[in-house]
Parts: structure tokens; sequence; C-alpha cells
């Protein structure tokens, strides 16, 4: 293989582009807290930088606080999902104009919001201006078409190599979310811990310049076949096939468990991103009463364990397609290696387990003020966990035809944008009258019903004999 297909192409914007997104609204997140901390009179130098959290009960104050909180981070999250459905627009303006002028409008949305939360909270300017922050971020693209247009530059340049090695470009992509997240999320509790944390969100702006230059100076959109339609004609028809693909009839139940598939995917997408919503005020308030320093530390074990389950679903794929190949160069039918959708089956529902089993030590780790539980909730899915979302994608692949793939992703990505937004409003809004309780209620239900679509996606399939 020659060495210029191992020159990095869009891997370093995913590196740190979606890590720093997270960092900086972690940072606005803690520092609203702390505003509202000190409107409530919560704001004490009893415990460091806990405030007056008490690990035994919660206060008039400490209540009020989280209350306030998430009410304004609903009215921000709702801001930014409104807008980022009109980025839809920007995935027709890659195949248009090239991946590198969006990949610097998301970067540059990114840069804007930290950059205009900086001075709002350095000169104590009003709130409202972060309702225009989130805004910008949800026009130009936020992190989910940051990150679906930079795997799109990946498969342009891998589209000539073969399908093993895209799938290893790609696979190197998916490891960037995790070790990115884990090493930006470090770095920023480290400002955090020697300085604080409008530092923090100060350093997250000097990188996303940094990253922008990567993109205008070093980042081109080599070997992309760029599209001569109009954007407008771009959009309606990628979304009109993309229906078709989900409308049009397929022999054993194939069109059935294409829409189950999604639905697994959906759930687990929502679980995640409504968990995330609140974890960070779950972890700050009684019975936990943790600082910022851990806070930012435990959401860099979170991006490590992403990663690490990632890279251990590799290993697993690997080791069986090794297995099925040796036991078929013996022209025996093999006693190892799994099939594809056996492999699959065990593997998703293996991680859907795990994270039910985390969703309960999340709602009891408050029942019993452990926060050696909670850390076990962080750590619990590094058992597979993170791979259910990719291998969900590949078995959408076995039910379309080849002039299918790329529509096949349309819909579920349209519904994903809508049901994440409603997702983490729905957890905000119940975390707001049951407080901890909302990672056991939600998480474990969402987790139940993706349970419960995957297995009877499993059966039509085996009935089927598409196996």
């Amino acid at each position: 293989m020659e060495v210029k297909y191992w020159r990095p192409h869009t891997e370093p914007v995913i590196f740190f582009g979606t890590a720093l997104a997270k960092c900086s609204l972690q940072n606005v997140y803690q520092l609203n807290y702390e505003y509202f901390a000190e409107q409530n009179g919560f704001n004490t130098s009893e415990k460091l930088d806990s405030y007056g959290c008490n690990n035994a009960n919660y206060t008039i104050q400490q209540t009020q606080t989280q209350q306030d909180t998430v009410r304004w981070g609903r009215w921000c999250m709702i801001a930014y999902y409104c807008c980022a459905l009109v980025s839809f627009l920007l995935f027709a303006l890659s195949d248009k104009y090239g991946r590198k002028l969006v990949l610097l409008a998301c970067v540059a949305g990114q840069l804007f919001y930290s950059a205009i939360h900086v001075v709002q909270f350095h000169y104590n300017l009003p709130l409202y201006l972060q309702i225009l922050a989130n805004t910008i971020n949800g026009l130009t693209g936020g992190q989910s078409v940051l990150l679906g247009v930079a795997f799109a530059g990946l498969a342009d340049i891998s589209q000539n190599s073969g399908s093993k090695y895209r799938a290893l470009r790609i696979s190197i992509g998916e490891l960037c979310i995790g070790f990115g997240g884990f090493v930006c999320f470090e770095m920023n509790t480290l400002l955090i811990r020697y300085f604080n944390l409008w530092i923090a969100l100060v350093g997250t702006c000097l990188l996303q310049v940094l990253l922008c230059f990567y993109i205008i100076f070093i980042l081109t959109n080599r070997e992309q076949q760029f599209s001569d339609k109009t954007v407008s004609s771009s959009l309606v028809n990628k979304y009109k096939n993309s229906f078709r693909a989900y409308l049009r009839y397929r022999p054993n139940n194939g069109t059935v468990i294409l829409w189950l598939l999604v639905g697994v995917y959906i759930f687990n997408v929502c679980r995640d991103i409504g968990q995330s919503a609140v974890l960070d005020l779950y972890e700050k308030n009684s019975p936990f009463c943790w600082t910022r320093e851990q806070v930012s530390s435990a959401k860099s074990l979170t991006e490590l364990v992403f990663a690490i389950g990632i890279l251990f679903s590799i290993l697993l794929q690997k080791l069986n397609s090794s297995k099925a190949i040796k036991s078929s160069n013996f022209g025996k039918k093999s006693n190892f290696g799994l099939s594809k959708h056996d492999f699959n089956f065990y593997i998703i529902t293996t991680g859907i387990l795990v994270n039910i089993i985390s969703s309960f030590l999340y709602g009891f780790s408050e029942f019993y003020k452990s926060s050696y539980m909670l850390y076990s909730a962080i750590i619990v899915p590094v058992i597979l966990a993170p791979a259910i979302t990719p291998l969900i994608k590949s078995e959408w692949i076995e039910f379309c035809s080849n002039d299918e793939h790329g529509a096949v992703f349309g819909v579920p990505t349209l519904i994903m944008q809508v049901s994440t937004g409603l997702a983490g409003i729905s957890y905000q809004s119940l975390y707001e009258v049951i407080f901890g309780g909302v990672f056991f209620v939600l998480s474990a239900g969402f987790d139940c019903l993706s349970l419960a679509l995957f297995l009877v996606a499993c059966f039509l399939i085996t009935k089927s004999g598409n196996k």
C-alpha cells in the first residue's frame, strides 16, 4: 500500500472538531450552573467549587439552582435544534462546492459559539446572548453535519481503493471520535484544575481557531466527485430517494426489518444524547457533589470508554473473520467463526444489555449515594455498547440494493436530528421534576425498546432465512 494513502485528510477534523464542541458545551453548562448558584445564594466556599452541596440532602437553594439551569439549558437546546433542522442544506452544499467549505462553516460556527460565551461570561452580559450562540451553531451544522461531511470526505479518498481500505479509514475515523474526546477533555481538565472554567473555554476557542487554519491551508477536496446538480434539486432528490428506499416493497419482510433496525439505532442514539444533556448536573449535585474538575474528568473517561469499545469490537470482528477463514480452508463448515448476522446479533445484544446495566447503575448510584457506582455506570459500556451504532448501520446495507447505499442513510439522519432534540428536551424536562431518577426511567426505557425491536428484527431475519 502506498504511503500517500495514509496521508491525513478529515481525521484531524473528526479528532478535534466534535471533542472541542463537547468541551465548550460542558464548560458553558457548568458556568451557567455557577451563575444560577450565585443568583440563588448557593455560592459558598465550603466545598471548593461544589458550592454548598451536601452529600446527604438537597437544599432549597440547590434544588432551585438545578431547576433554573435545566430550564435555561432547555431553551438553548430548542434554539439549537430548531436551527439545526435547516442545516441539512449543508450536506447538499458539500456535494456541490466541496467538503472543505462546509467543514470550515461547521468549525467556524462552533468557534462563534465558544467566543460569544467567552465574551458574555467575561463582561457579565445578558444570558440571552446564548440563544444567538446556539442559533449560529445550529445553522452552521453543529456536530452532526461536521461528522457526516467529514466521513463523506473519508469515503471520497477511499472510493478507488476497495471496500476494505474504506472500512479501515472509516474505522480510524470512529476511533478519532473517542480518543479525540479523551485527549481534549484531559486538556480541559488540566485548565480547570490550574486556572478556571472561563480559561478552559478560552483554550477551546484557541484550538478551534487552529482547526480552522488546518481546514483553510491544509485540507483539500482531493478525489471528491462534485455534483453538477443544483443544491435544491440535490437535496430534494436525496430525500425523495431515501424515502423511496424505505417505502418500497422488499421480500421476506425486508421493509419491516429495515424500519426495525432504524428504530434500534434511533432509540440508542436518543439514550446517549439525552443522558449527556443532564449528566453534568447529576454529577455536580447531591449526593455526589463533584467539582468542576471531576465532571470534566468523568467526560474524558466516557470518551475513552467509547474509543476502547469501538476498538474492542473491531478486534473481535477481525478474530471472528480469521477463524472463519481458517476453517473454510479445510473445506468444512466453521465451528468457530460466526456468520456476519450471528456475530452482529451477539455483539449488539450484549451492547444493549450492558447499556441496561449501566442505566440501573446510574439510578441506584443516587440511592446508595455512591460515586463508585456512578463511575461504574460510566465504565461498564466499554463492553461492546459503543459498537451498537456502526454494526446496526452495517445491517441496513444487507437489505438494500447497491444503488441504495447512499439513500438508505437519509431518512435515519433526518429522524435522528428531530428525535435527539426531543430526547434531550425530554430528559431535561423530566430531570427538573425527578432529578436523578431520570437515568433509570428514560435510559432503561430506551434500552428496553432498542432490545425489543432488535430481537423482533432478528426473529424476522432468521424466519426469512436471510442469515
